[in-house]
């Protein structure tokens, strides 16, 4: 009996510290400040008024990596990934060059198949700090310049959250 009750104050004592820093480094994830939150003040307004700048079919290339998929969650519209993963084909082609596209290219086409027109840039700040190469695989649609990627034109901004246009992909 005496073992019994030992283990039943000493398992839950024991995890007491652990589950502490869990909580702890959880809670700077899913808080409004602070570099490491999934998002911030900013993207949430632009992602309030997706729904009035986007039609309800209209899909949105996003990145996973940064928080662009909550698009789904907040103003209910698709996206081209709604969890962390590496882009299947097109999308990768999509993701990768709709920045700089251009008629006929792998990029256009891909938007084209999946229907996407519209790009949301949430910007460089990853959901998982040390990973880096998601901004390497999403150039596309992370980081954008408009001044150096004519195949998108900024239609609303909020801070660092911006909504793009794909405009690369219209014919002459």
């Amino acid at each position: 009996m005496a073992a019994v009750l030992v283990l039943a104050v000493a398992v839950p004592v024991s995890q007491m510290g652990s589950l502490t820093r869990t909580t702890q480094e959880v809670k700077r994830y899913y808080a409004w400040d602070g570099p490491e939150s999934i998002l911030g003040h900013d993207e949430f307004e632009l992602l309030q008024e997706l729904g009035r700048l986007t039609g309800p079919g209209d899909v949105v290339a996003v990145n996973p990596w940064n928080g662009g998929s909550l698009a789904w969650a907040v103003a209910e519209r698709p996206v081209t990934q709604y969890h962390v993963e590496d882009p299947e084909p097109p999308l990768d082609e999509l993701v990768a060059g709709i920045d700089t596209a251009a008629p006929g290219s792998p990029a256009c086409a891909a938007a084209e198949e999946l229907g996407v027109e519209w790009v949301l840039d949430f910007g460089t700040q990853l959901l998982v700090p040390w990973a880096t190469e998601p901004l390497e695989v999403y150039s596309g649609v992370t980081g954008v310049d408009p001044a150096a990627d004519p195949g998108l034109a900024p239609v609303a901004r909020e801070g660092g959250a911006v909504l793009y246009e794909v405009v690369g992909c219209d014919g002459p």
